[in-house]
């Protein structure tokens, strides 16, 4: 609710969820704005009610990935940079520094995340024909994943 009684819509009311100290999180805001780091090709955020944190699955740049491994001399093919220590940290500091400028609350800030090597796309039913995540079908498929990065 806006000062003069006006509504601002955040998200659809499906797709916000509400971590275990009460707070609702509208998961396509923070993934717009993480779509624009130098490393995220596409990212899925997802919570769950009794965690105090936002976990995601990345699909990163493949060519930024590349570069990165570059210039810290590691060698190795995408799937296996994609699991490289140093590129995880390196990505982990960017997306720090990019939820700070961004003024992203710690609670929308990403705790935990993994990466994969095939992007989100219609073809693998976890995009919809406007290019929306369909949900469900993400929380599936990566459901063993997703429940690793809460341990």
């Amino acid at each position: 609710m806006l000062p003069g009684g006006r509504l601002t819509i955040i998200d659809r009311i499906k797709n916000i969820f509400k971590l275990s100290q009460g707070e609702y999180i509208a998961p396509e805001k923070i993934e717009n704005l993480l779509a624009m780091n130098e490393y995220i090709s596409q990212v899925f955020i997802t919570g769950n009610s009794l965690k105090n944190y936002i976990v995601g699955i990345i699909y990163p740049k493949k060519d930024r990935i590349f570069q990165l491994a570059k210039e810290k001399k590691i060698e190795g093919d995408f799937e296996n940079l994609c699991k490289n220590k140093e590129i995880l940290e390196e990505i982990s500091k960017s997306i720090e520094l990019f939820s700070k400028k961004y003024l992203l609350n710690s609670l929308e800030t990403l705790k935990n995340y993994f990466l994969v090597t095939e992007p989100f796309s219609i073809e693998n039913d976890t995009l919809t024909p406007t290019l929306k995540f369909k949900r469900y079908n993400v929380m599936k498929k990566y459901e063993k994943q997703i429940a690793d990065l809460y341990k």
